[in-house]
């Protein structure tokens, strides 16, 4: 085994060595980029765009499409319960729009353009930003389906329950569309949308290549 001085001498060595070899290597600086992610959604656009077709609105449709804010928090609780809704709540407002158009749901946008046309743009990648595929949600829409529409809410509605109700106003809204005040509501409302995507249930962050989120794992259906 080696003494004490002969390690220490080796190491001497091996350091010298080391740095009369480094000499006529070249220099690189190593730059650390700091990667930026892109927002899923984004927000600015959405409320300006939102603002400005809703300008010089009268709406007097006493009817609320979207449930009040408050009401709306209990179900971001739940980030299955959020994305389902949205999911829902993005093809209804992309079907308003272009309703507005004259197109149906599954129409191009042909040679429109304007503010409508990029609110269209925004909901068919609002409905991408979801967490849940649509098929994950089928026994929720269900029961919205089934349910009766209540004038007015119980007290002590669980989020479940809330996002049913939200459902079954979206559905009504729906069948009201040929009605010119609820699409005056419809735009009044498109204002508050931002509100209502914050929350679990919608993903913060565009998706990078190859990741994996939760469209892609097997959930149970809600």
């Amino acid at each position: 085994m080696l003494g004490i001085p002969q390690q220490v001498w080796r190491l001497a060595l091996l350091v010298t060595t080391l740095a009369v070899l480094s000499r006529g290597a070249p220099q690189v600086d190593l730059i650390c980029h700091p990667v930026v992610r892109q927002p899923c959604m984004d927000m600015d656009q959405l409320r300006n765009l939102a603002h400005d077709v809703a300008q010089n609105l009268s709406t007097a449709h006493d009817q609320r499409i979207l449930i009040q804010l408050k009401h709306f928090k209990k179900i971001t609780r739940v980030p299955k319960l959020h994305s389902c809704v949205m999911t829902r709540m993005a093809n209804f407002f992309e079907l308003a729009l272009k309703r507005i158009l004259g197109l149906d749901m599954d129409s191009h946008r042909g040679s429109h353009s304007g503010p409508i046309v990029d609110l269209i743009g925004l909901m068919q990648h609002l409905e991408g930003c979801t967490r849940m595929k649509e098929e994950k949600c089928k026994g929720l829409f269900a029961n919205a389906d089934k349910g009766t529409l209540q004038e007015n809410p119980r007290k002590n509605m669980q989020p479940r329950d809330w996002a049913i109700r939200q459902l079954q106003n979206l559905t009504q809204a729906e069948k009201n569309l040929g009605d010119p005040a609820t699409f005056d509501k419809v735009l009044d409302e498109l204002k508050l949308l931002p509100s209502f995507i914050k929350g679990p249930g919608i993903r913060k962050y565009a998706r990078r290549q190859g990741s994996a989120n939760m469209q892609g794992g097997r959930d149970p259906q809600i």
